[in-house]
């Protein structure tokens, strides 16, 4: 919980055990490399950091950074928020050691979360994340980086390229279906509906602002959290 158990504190903490994971030379020995085939990054490839739209997600995610960039790891941080998947193919495509995710996914907004994405995009498997536990310091120091010395990357306009080599806009344009995009506050907001404006698809949107409560709901396409998407989907039939 945000401000209980996830805290700056708890953060520089996770940091620094992380950054001890990326630069220890027994890394490239777990299974991980030696069995699944994985390609294995040095520290020195760098970390890519990104975050959702919840409540602090992007400062615990520049102090995050700047703890990495304190032990000498280079670090992009995305210049906004973004999902998950775009974070992960900043990862592939920029070859880095590995990502961060600062998100609570699906939860309540009063949690945050710490996502470790390694070098193929992926989650990391449990012995990465016990690997990074085993080096949990008891305290921690604030970090001495300053905000400005983290490198800020788009990490959005990279992921719509490769989204846009999938979509065949013939067939979009084509297409008698009437788009309502709910984005139901979360970091995926404007994704969609760039692509549908360029394409000269019309489109209405809902929930597609910065909302840290997520409208008091949580950001879950569940049925009963789908009830303002089907009263415009209703009213678009009449």
């Amino acid at each position: 919980m945000i401000a209980r158990e996830f805290t700056f504190d708890n953060v520089a903490r996770v940091a620094q055990a992380t950054a001890g994971f990326l630069l220890s030379e027994t890394r490239k020995e777990l299974a991980i490399y030696r069995e699944w085939g994985a390609s294995y990054r040095s520290a020195a490839n760098g970390v890519i950091i990104g975050y959702d739209t919840r409540f602090l997600s992007r400062e615990f995610a520049y102090h995050f950074a700047r703890v990495l960039h304190d032990s000498g790891i280079p670090v992009i941080i995305s210049d906004a928020s973004v999902p998950t998947p775009a974070l992960s193919y900043a990862v592939v495509k920029r070859r880095a050691a590995g990502g961060i995710m600062f998100t609570a996914s699906h939860n309540p907004p009063i949690y945050n979360g710490i996502k470790y994405k390694a070098e193929y995009g992926g989650s990391a498997p449990g012995e990465v994340t016990s690997a990074v536990e085993r080096l949990l310091p008891d305290k921690v120091t604030p970090p001495r980086s300053p905000e400005e010395a983290i490198v800020k990357a788009d990490l959005r306009g990279p992921f719509l390229a490769k989204v846009r080599t999938l979509v065949d806009p013939a067939r979009l344009t084509a297409s008698p279906v009437r788009v309502v995009i709910d984005s139901m506050y979360g970091s995926a907001q404007g994704y969609v509906s760039q692509l549908l404006t360029e394409y000269g698809v019309p489109y209405v949107q809902i929930r597609g602002t910065r909302n840290v409560l997520f409208g008091g709901k949580k950001p879950e396409p569940i049925e009963e959290n789908l009830i303002p998407l089907r009263a415009v989907i209703a009213s678009t039939r009449r």
